[in-house]
C-alpha cells in the first residue's frame, strides 16, 4: 500500500509539471511602432515599423503583415518591400505614397514567431492618419493689401517645407515681371522670397500665382493659389 502511495504522488507530481511548462512559455512580444496608434499628419511616404522583443522568423511575421486599405501601386516598376533592422521590420513604399487625409490599418495576424519558433496567438492592429496636401498658410504682403511699397520682396509661408526647385517653376507673377526664388535666410524650406528683378510700378495690382508646387513628401498643393496687392 505505502508503495502505490508513492506512485500516486510520483504521477501527481509529473502530471503538474505540464502546466508548469505552459506557464512559462515566452510569445514574442510588439515593443514599437511606427507610426503610433492613432497617429495623425502621417507623412505620405512614411516606412511603417514594427519592433519585437527579440529575433523574428521574418518570413512568419512578413506573411501576417497587412495594410488596409492596401497600397494597389505597389508591383511591377513600384515595388514595395520589406526589410529588417535587427529585430525590427520595415515595410517600404519609396516610389507609392500613401494616399493624402486617409486612415489606414496596420495589421499583424496571430501566429508570427520567433526565431526559436515561439509564437505568439494574438491579433494586432492599430491606426493612423495621413496628411493632407500642403497649403499657403500666409503671404506677405497680404491678400488684398494696398499701398505696399514697389521695392520690397514677397514672402510665401507654406504649411511644411517644399521642394525649392518646384516653386520656381509653380511661381508667376503678373503683370509679368522677371523675378527670383529663394529659401527664406535663416529658415526652413517652408518659406520662400520673389525677389522682383526691378521694382515693382506704382498704383499698379500685382496677382501672385501658385500650381503644382510640391512638398518635400512629393504632394502638391491643390489647385491655383492667388494672392493679391497693389502698390
Amino acid at each position: 500500500m505505502r508503495q502505490l502511495w508513492r506512485w500516486a504522488i510520483v504521477l501527481l507530481l509529473g502530471l503538474g509539471a505540464f502546466p508548469l511548462a505552459a506557464c512559462t512559455l515566452n510569445p514574442p512580444r510588439i515593443v514599437a511602432i511606427v507610426p503610433g496608434q492613432g497617429a495623425q499628419e502621417v507623412a505620405t511616404n512614411q516606412e511603417v515599423r514594427i519592433t519585437f522583443d527579440r529575433a523574428m522568423n521574418h518570413d512568419s511575421v512578413e506573411r501576417r503583415f497587412v495594410l488596409t486599405p492596401s497600397l494597389a501601386a505597389c508591383g511591377g516598376s513600384k515595388p514595395c518591400h520589406f526589410a529588417w533592422n535587427n529585430n525590427t521590420l520595415v515595410f517600404i513604399h519609396d516610389n507609392v505614397s500613401f494616399d493624402l487625409s486617409t486612415t489606414y490599418t496596420v495589421s499583424l495576424h496571430a501566429g508570427y514567431a520567433d526565431s526559436s519558433g515561439q509564437t505568439n496567438t494574438l491579433e494586432h492592429s492599430w491606426r493612423f492618419t495621413t496628411e493632407g496636401r500642403p497649403t499657403l498658410a500666409s503671404v506677405d504682403p497680404a491678400d488684398n493689401t494696398s499701398a505696399v511699397a514697389p521695392d520690397r520682396n514677397i514672402v510665401l509661408s507654406f504649411s511644411r517645407p517644399m521642394q525649392p526647385d518646384t516653386l520656381r517653376t509653380a511661381i508667376q507673377l503678373t503683370p509679368d515681371t522677371p523675378f527670383f526664388v529663394r529659401t527664406r535666410p535663416g529658415g526652413d524650406t517652408s518659406q520662400f522670397e520673389i525677389i522682383p528683378l526691378s521694382v515693382l510700378k506704382p498704383d499698379q495690382p500685382y496677382t501672385v500665382s501658385i500650381e503644382g508646387a510640391l512638398d518635400t513628401h512629393q504632394n502638391s498643393t491643390y489647385g491655383r493659389i492667388e494672392s493679391r496687392f497693389k502698390t
